[in-house]
């Protein structure tokens, strides 16, 4: 017998025993925001790790779109993609910016139309769908959590121009000591600066 049909038979009796016996397995509670969250999370940890981009970016996908429907659902202040559209002027031109942010997504997600493609991935895009989520995920969650702060503080300090208006953290941000964060690596970064954040909370 070969392998490939030992597996499916191994598989289907697996499946079985699992429905036969499901009363006396552990079960892992787990509500929408926390789904969201340990997804969060782990996206950013992977990312700090500069590991492989295509799981980092379905990980952020899956908790941006649990984040915007509990933000839809309570009525949240609209999210990025929204924003987005609603400077947009024709159907045309939201349905291409639609189009752009899921195509990633669910390239990486679905193959009943388009098995035999390849896609060229623009691994940047992460990282907006992991800062948009951990601020809203604040917004819903009332939780400010070391990674995402790390995460937030990160971004900032690499990407100053993206961050306007009156900053009452200006003066933290422009300390020579904070500046010379800027020569860690990702994963220098994350091991040496998350304990400050997990001790002592964000500056």
């Amino acid at each position: 017998m070969g392998s490939c049909t030992a597996s499916r038979i191994t598989t289907v009796r697996l499946l079985y025993t699992f429905m036969s016996k499901a009363h006396e397995l552990t079960k892992l509670r787990v509500t929408k925001i926390d789904a969201a969250r340990r997804q969060l999370e782990t996206a950013i940890t992977l990312w700090f790790h500069e590991a492989d981009p295509v799981s980092i970016h379905t990980l952020a996908c899956a908790s941006f779109q649990l984040v915007y429907d509990i933000n839809s659902q309570v009525g949240g202040s609209p999210m990025f993609p929204d924003r987005m559209a609603a400077t947009e002027t024709t159907e045309a031109r939201k349905k291409y910016l639609h189009k752009f942010l899921r195509e990633a997504q669910n390239f990486f997600k679905h193959a009943e139309k388009d098995a035999p493609q390849t896609f060229a991935f623009i691994t940047h895009q992460t990282e907006l769908f992991v800062f948009e989520a951990c601020q809203k995920y604040y917004e819903i969650a009332h939780e400010d959590l070391p990674l995402m702060k790390l995460f937030h503080f990160y971004i900032r300090l690499h990407n100053p121009n993206l961050f306007d208006g009156p900053d009452p953290q200006k003066d933290i941000f422009d300390k020579p000591g904070t500046q010379r964060l800027k020569s860690y690596g990702k994963r220098e970064f994350f091991q040496k600066v998350l304990p400050g954040f997990s001790q002592y909370g964000a500056a």
